[in-house]
C-alpha cells in the first residue's frame, strides 16, 4: 500500500519523484563526496579488509538466524516485488551454476541484499555483484555526471563538452562557451529525470536550468551529442553486449495518423508494462510532435520515424534492440574496451550516442559517451524487444566468481 501518491510531473515523466526530498538527498550526496575524498586513502586500504571480509563471514549466518526467527525472509526464488534486473540475476545464476538467495529484513522492500555461493566461495552484495575482495577505483563516483565528465576528458574519451553549474550565471557561461544546442541534466539522476534536450536560446537554457535544480543543486550543461542512444554493457572491462535504445517513436505506414500508429503500437503484446511499456499520448508527446511539425492527425510517410518522447527510458516507451558484437565496428569495440580499462570497474553500463554502430565513431561527428551506470540493468540484453538474447547474467557471474579472492 502506498503511503502517498505524487501528481504527474512532465519533467519526471513516468518515474515521478518528490522534488524537495530528492534535492535534499542530492545535497547529502555532495557532502558525502567531500568526506569520501578526505578519507579516500583510508577507505582504499581498509575497505576490502573490514567491509568485504565482515560481510562474507557474518552476513549469511545472521540472515539465516533472522529468517529462522521470522524476522526476515531469505529466499532463493523471485516474487512479485522483484524487478527485471533481479530476474536477470537469478536467471544468470541458474545458467552459471550459482546458488543465489535474497534477504529482506522483516520481508520489506522491493529489493534486498543477496548471498551468492559457488564452488565453496560466497559473496554478499546489494543490487549487483562484484568480485569479493575487489575495491573499484570508480564505483563511488561513476554515477556522478560531473566527476565522470572531468575524468573522461582527462583520458581523451569522446564525450560532450560542458560543465557543472551551481547557478544561472555559470549555466549561461557554459552555454556561451560550448554553443547550442545543449542539454541540461541533474548531476546524479537517471532515466532522463528533469533533463531538457535541444536547448538553443538563453531563455530555454534558464528554464531548463530551473527544471534541473528542482531535484539537484548542481546541473550539468553540455553540448548535445548526435545519433541514437546505445547501451553497452562491459564485464571485466570488455564488451559483453550492445543494444540500441532509441527515443520512443512510431514508424509511419503512409496511411495511418500518428495517433492511430501509437494505438497500434501499444497493442503489441511485448509492451506488457513489465519488460516494455506503452507509449503515452501526453504533453511531452505533444511537444515532440510540434518540434517535428506534426500533429496527432498527421499521416507520416511510410518508413518515417516520429518521436513521441525525448526521454530514453523503458517506462516512457523505449525498447531494446540487441546488436551482435561482430556487427559493431572494431574501432567502437576498441573504444568501449578502453573505457572499461580506464574506469577499472568490472561492471559498467555505458550509454553511448552514435548514429550507426557498424561505422567507426571517428567518422561520425557528435558521437560520444553520455554517462556510465554502476548498477546497470543487464536484463535489457537478456530480454530484448528485438534481436538475439545475450545471457549477460551468466557472463557476469562467471567473471565475479573467477576473480573473487
Amino acid at each position: 500500500m502506498k503511503l502517498f501518491s505524487l501528481g504527474y510531473c512532465s519533467d519526471c515523466g513516468a518515474v515521478r519523484v518528490p522534488h524537495t526530498l530528492y534535492k535534499f538527498l542530492a545535497w547529502i550526496d555532495i557532502f558525502m563526496d567531500y568526506l569520501e575524498d578526505g578519507f579516500g586513502l583510508f577507505g582504499e586500504r581498509m575497505y576490502p579488509r573490514f567491509v568485504h571480509s565482515g560481510l562474507d563471514l557474518y552476513a549469511r549466518p545472521a540472515f539465516e538466524f533472522l529468517a529462522k526467527n521470522h524476522l526476515a525472509s531469505f529466499k532463493s526464488e523471485l516474487d512479485s516485488r522483484d524487478n527485471t534486473r533481479t530476474r536477470a540475476l537469478f536467471d544468470g545464476a541458474k545458467s552459471a551454476g550459482v546458488h543465489l538467495r535474497q534477504f529482506r529484513l522483516f520481508d520489506f522492500g522491493d529489493n534486498g541484499t543477496f548471498v551468492a555461493q559457488k564452488d565453496g566461495k560466497e559473496i554478499v552484495f546489494a543490487v549487483m555483484p562484484r568480485p569479493r575482495g575487489f575495491r573499484s577505483p570508480s564505483l563511488n563516483w561513476m554515477d556522478d555526471k560531473g566527476k565522470l565528465k572531468i575524468f573522461l576528458l582527462s583520458k581523451n574519451i569522446p564525450t560532450a563538452d560542458g560543465g557543472v553549474a551551481r547557478n544561472a550565471d555559470e549555466a549561461l557561461a557554459i552555454f556561451e562557451r560550448v554553443g547550442s544546442p545543449v542539454i541540461a541534466k541533474p548531476f546524479k539522476t537517471s532515466r532522463g529525470l528533469h533533463t531538457t534536450l535541444s536547448i538553443n536560446t538563453k531563455e530555454e537554457l534558464l528554464r531548463a536550468f530551473r527544471i534541473g535544480q528542482q531535484v539537484s543543486p548542481l546541473v550539468i550543461i553540455e553540448k548535445e551529442l548526435q545519433g541514437i542512444v546505445h547501451r553497452v554493457t562491459l564485464i571485466g572491462g570488455k564488451v559483453s553486449a550492445v543494444a540500441i535504445r532509441d527515443y520512443p517513436h512510431v514508424i509511419g505506414d503512409g496511411v495511418s495518423t500518428v495517433r492511430e500508429l501509437l494505438e497500434k503500437e501499444n497493442k503489441d503484446p511485448r509492451r506488457d508494462s513489465v519488460n516494455f511499456y506503452p507509449l503515452a499520448a501526453n504533453d511531452r508527446a505533444d511537444a515532440q510532435l510540434k518540434r517535428q511539425g506534426l500533429t496527432w492527425d498527421s499521416v507520416p510517410a511510410k518508413g518515417a520515424e516520429v518521436v513521441v518522447n525525448d526521454k530514453v527510458s523503458r517506462k516512457h516507451g523505449t525498447v531494446t534492440i540487441n546488436i551482435p558484437n561482430d556487427a559493431v565496428h572494431p574501432d567502437n569495440i576498441a573504444l568501449f574496451d578502453r573505457i572499461g580499462e580506464v574506469m577499472g570497474d568490472p561492471l559498467i553500463g555505458v550509454d553511448f550516442m552514435i548514429g550507426d554502430m557498424r561505422r567507426s565513431w571517428k567518422e561520425q561527428p557528435g558521437a560520444g559517451l553520455i554517462e556510465c551506470n554502476a548498477m546497470p540493468y543487464i536484463d535489457l540484453h537478456m530480454y530484448p524487444y528485438e534481436g538475439e538474447a545475450v545471457d549477460v547474467g551468466k557472463t557476469l557471474w562467471e567473471y565475479v566468481f573467477a576473480h573473487s579472492s
